[in-house]
């Protein structure tokens, strides 16, 4: 087991949440709002394009194949 919960731990705070809970209202805002305007997919897009431009820079491009037109003469085998 890679990890077990302290059950006290989690039992005080939530009693502790739930006798202050206007002590909690303010703060439960402002991480609402700060993770609604940090982590909205506007600025994710532009995370990821900041991570892309840095890590990515040259992005692959299209090139067009051009095969030779002649036709290609093959030796003979001759036999011995």
């Amino acid at each position: 087991m890679w990890f077990s919960p302290n059950t006290e731990q989690i039992g005080f705070t939530l009693q502790n949440v739930f006798e202050n809970y206007k002590d909690y209202v303010d703060g439960g805002k402002r991480q609402g709002y700060y993770s609604k305007t940090n982590f909205n997919s506007e600025k994710m897009t532009e995370k990821l394009g900041e991570y892309l431009e840095k890590y990515i820079p040259k992005v692959p491009k299209f090139v067009s194949l051009n095969l030779p037109t002649k036709k290609l003469q093959l030796p003979t085998l001759t036999k011995i």
